[in-house]
């Protein structure tokens, strides 16, 4: 039976490498309607059928689901069961360059950040700080942040929980089993960007629990028995796409990029107030060679995380 897939949801992290500040992801849900592609990426493409003059081109043999199309986009027609809508949408002059955030501006992403409402769009960014990743490891912190993420905005959008096709960038995965002091940990870090989601905290803590999560697993995976191997199936499963370079092929996983990058960006020109010796506003945290003199010089700060940087641990 093919299932009918309104919505498409992007995921991807952003600070992953970096010595200092917190690993935030991006999750955004967008209607099916605006696109799923880069312009960046179709451009690069060859693989994709031209249609009639006006038509939304298609990419075969990508996803083999039936796209309907949503009420607000009507009149755009329905994406056959061989494709996808990729790029009919297009709002503004941003939305064409959209790409891997690593290879947009500041000004860019600050852009997209102020224009997200035009695309209907529903987002969370969430952070892991330091002192988490030191604690639980950067790999699980991500994993966790992808969970209330998504857990998150079907809350918000319960249409999304077996309407959607994921998308995920390069290794990011969900996980067998959860911390729930880690899950708790998150949610405390983050009330501010579920405040602006107007997010039930006490709904969404009570839908992060055991077999809460292995609920919302089956409903979003579209599989009625996973087995007890949730990573295995959940990652393998056709309506969960991961890829190498995601964030230059799919448009909501490009926008959750932008997004994340923006929004932690932010956070580190507001540490490097506190932290001016460690020139935070330039490296945003990563570990540049006048960083790395600077910890020599000074110490760590709370800022750092210490499970990356073991041999520069005299606190100053």
């Amino acid at each position: 039976m093919i299932n009918t897939l309104n919505w498409q949801i992007g995921i991807d992290e952003v600070g992953r490498g970096s010595v200092a500040g917190p690993v935030c992801v991006g999750i955004v849900a967008l209607p099916i309607s605006v696109g799923i592609f880069t312009n960046y990426y179709l451009k690069k493409s060859s693989d994709f059928i031209s249609g009639e003059p006006g038509e939304v081109p298609l990419v075969s043999k990508l996803v083999q689901v039936e796209l309907a199309s949503t009420d607000m986009f009507a009149g755009r027609g329905q994406a056959e069961s061989l494709g996808v809508a990729a790029g009919d949408y297009e709002p503004s002059q941003i939305w064409p360059k959209l790409r891997d955030s690593k290879k947009t501006t500041a000004k860019f992403r600050q852009q997209v950040f102020s224009s997200v409402d035009q695309l209907q769009a529903e987002y969370l960014v969430l952070q892991a700080s330091s002192e988490l990743i030191d604690s639980f490891g950067i790999a699980v912190c991500i994993r966790h942040l992808m969970l209330v993420g998504l857990i998150g905005l079907t809350i918000n959008n319960p249409n999304l929980g077996n309407n959607s096709q994921i998308f995920l960038d390069g290794a990011l995965k969900f996980q067998d089993e959860y911390n729930f002091e880690l899950l708790n940990s998150i949610l405390a870090e983050n009330k501010e960007e579920f405040s602006r989601l107007k997010l039930d905290l006490k709904l969404l803590e009570k839908n992060l629990k055991p077999d809460q999560i292995l609920d919302f697993i089956k409903n979003i995976s579209g599989d009625n028995n996973p087995s007890k191997n949730l990573n295995k199936d959940f990652n393998e499963n056709p309506r969960i796409i991961m890829e190498n370079f995601a964030d230059d092929k799919y448009f909501a996983v490009a926008l959750a990029s932008n997004l994340a990058k923006h929004f932690r960006d932010e956070i580190m020109l507001k540490e490097s107030v506190e932290n001016p010796s460690y020139f935070l506003d330039k490296n945003m945290g990563y570990g540049t060679a006048k960083h790395i003199t600077a910890i020599k010089e000074n110490g760590l700060k709370k800022i750092h995380r210490k499970s990356f940087l073991k041999k520069y641990l005299q606190e100053s």
